[in-house]
């Protein structure tokens, strides 16, 4: 869920839509609350449009450069890897022995 002041994204129940797009100079991935969740990482809308009218609770992410989207991944790789490991111990954790 994309929050009212577009500060808070709140991922995991499929109810953010990204979108990619750009132009030869210019990469962008848009997040958009959806209508209603969709499993992730299900593709919602398979046919490309030329043009999407960012509304006011949109998210654009714009890249000019290859080595900024590099910098993004890397922190997500990171996150991703502390999620998967403190995830891990609670299920260890919660586990009967």
């Amino acid at each position: 869920m994309i929050h009212k002041d577009g500060r808070h994204l709140e991922f995991g129940n499929g109810d953010i839509g990204i979108h990619m797009g750009g132009t030869s100079d210019l990469a962008m991935l848009m997040l958009r609350n959806l209508d209603k969740s969709f499993p992730i990482g299900k593709m919602v809308h398979e046919r490309e449009q030329s043009e999407v009218e960012i509304l006011d609770t949109d998210v654009v992410m714009s890249f000019s450069n290859a080595e900024s989207i590099d910098a993004l991944m890397n922190c997500l790789k990171v996150i991703k890897q502390k999620l998967f490991v403190s995830t891990s111990q609670k299920n260890a954790h919660d586990s009967p022995e």
